[in-house]
């Protein structure tokens, strides 16, 4: 009976050891839990930091390409213009003598 006595001990020293073990693993696994938890949500806060960063980066170089193209548009109509008029300035007697005679041919 002594020796039952004993394995029955030792069985019950083995269960609460295997007892502890599990424990310690179920609180391991919360801390690691807790820690992938903290790393995702830091992880999602720089995530969107960078986003937003690069959002404004690209809205700063869209809006400076398409001022600068603004820019050379004005320029080129304003050169445009600027041929037109000095064209009039040369030939408006000449246009307005060819649309005298066009009307008149019409008639």
């Amino acid at each position: 009976m002594d020796q039952m006595d004993n394995v029955v001990t030792r069985l019950s020293e083995i269960d609460t050891a295997a007892q502890a073990i599990v424990d310690q693993a179920a609180g391991k696994k919360k801390e690691l839990e807790t820690q992938m938890n903290q790393d995702l949500e830091k992880f999602d806060q720089d995530l969107a930091v960078k986003t937003k960063e690069m959002l404004a980066d690209l809205k700063k170089k869209l809006t400076e390409n398409m001022q600068q193209q603004l820019v050379s548009l004005k320029e080129g109509m304003t050169a445009s213009q600027a041929q037109l008029e000095e064209e009039y300035r040369e030939r408006h007697e000449q246009l307005a003598e060819e649309l005298f005679r066009k009307i008149i041919e019409v008639s």
